[in-house]
Formats: structure tokens, sequence, C-alpha cells
């Protein structure tokens, strides 16, 4: 298995994790896949998407700010999810 396999792995394990609602066992997952492929914006947008599970969306934004900096892949996705994450904080304080 090659270190691209183990990436896809890690981060198809940790999506499904989110969409079962077991978000706290899959900080570990994408702290660790932050930590093995920091140039890969996966860890940071798992993380982002267990915060605005939460509805922390403010922290979920402010997570992805260094992978849009600092990383070389999935940049656009990042970029995607931060858009998202940004117009869902417009919902959210639109409708208090």
């Amino acid at each position: 298995m090659t270190k691209d396999d183990v990436l896809k792995l890690l981060c198809e394990v940790g999506f499904s994790g989110i969409r079962r609602n077991l978000s706290g066992d899959m900080d570990a997952i994408f702290q660790a896949l932050r930590v093995v492929r920091p140039e890969n914006t996966c860890g940071f947008i798992g993380q982002a998407l267990l915060l605005a599970r939460g509805g922390q969306v403010d922290q979920a934004i402010g997570v992805l700010e260094p992978a849009l900096q600092s990383c070389s892949q999935a940049v656009n996705e990042a970029g995607q999810v931060q858009s998202m994450l940004k117009t869902l904080r417009q919902e959210v304080h639109s409708t208090r």
C-alpha cells in the first residue's frame, strides 16, 4: 500500500465517520493526516467539518486558513469548503 493509498483510506474512514456522527473518534484521524501529509488539505477539511457539525462554524472557517496558505494539494477543495461554511454562517446569523 502506497502513502497515497493510506491517505485516501484514512480520508474515506474519517469522512465516513463524520457522516455516521462518530465525530469524537474522527478528530484523531484528521490530526494524524495533518501530521503525515501536511501538504494536503484533507486533515484540515475533516477537522473543519467536525467543528461545523458541532455548531462551531467560525472555528471551522478558521481551521482552513492555514491550509489555504501553506498546503499544495487539494487547495481548491479547502477553498470550496470554506466558502460553503461562510455561506452557512451568513444563513445562521440571518435567521437569528
